[in-house]
């Protein structure tokens, strides 16, 4: 009789070891689903978020193209018009006026569409120039 009760003990005890196993596997498996989401859509959508610009320039490159298209920085009238923009690639301040573009056309003397888009050219609104 003791022998029978020793099994049974011994069944109910893999049982809950058994349920206590598959419990930890649930719940790892859910963490990893979460994870999961987190890295697979979340973590994505927020660097798209932060990586592209919320509107497109198109329309304003087209007004600023229209209005301003034909008339280089070195034209400007008064030698006081100055417009600064960013450029990304060598990570420095570019300075648009009517003095630079003398000094330097080859880089400077853009048209004043070119040289207001740079300028408006806000990372989280629209994409440089």
């Amino acid at each position: 009789m003791e022998e029978v009760q020793f099994v049974l003990n011994s069944l109910k005890e893999n049982q809950l070891a058994y349920k206590a196993g598959a419990w930890r596997k649930y719940v790892i498996m859910t963490i990893g689903i979460v994870l999961g989401i987190i890295l697979g859509i979340v973590i994505p959508s927020v660097a798209t978020t932060l990586t592209h610009a919320q509107y497109s320039r198109k329309s304003l490159d087209n007004i600023m193209k229209e209005l301003l298209g034909k008339y280089h920085v070195k034209d400007a009238l008064s030698d006081e018009v100055l417009m600064v923009a960013y450029d990304y690639n060598s990570q420095e301040p570019r300075f648009f006026s009517k003095f630079f573009s003398e000094k330097d056309p080859a880089i400077y003397d853009i048209t004043f569409g070119n040289a207001t888009g740079a300028s408006s050219a806000a990372p989280t609104y629209f994409d440089p120039k």
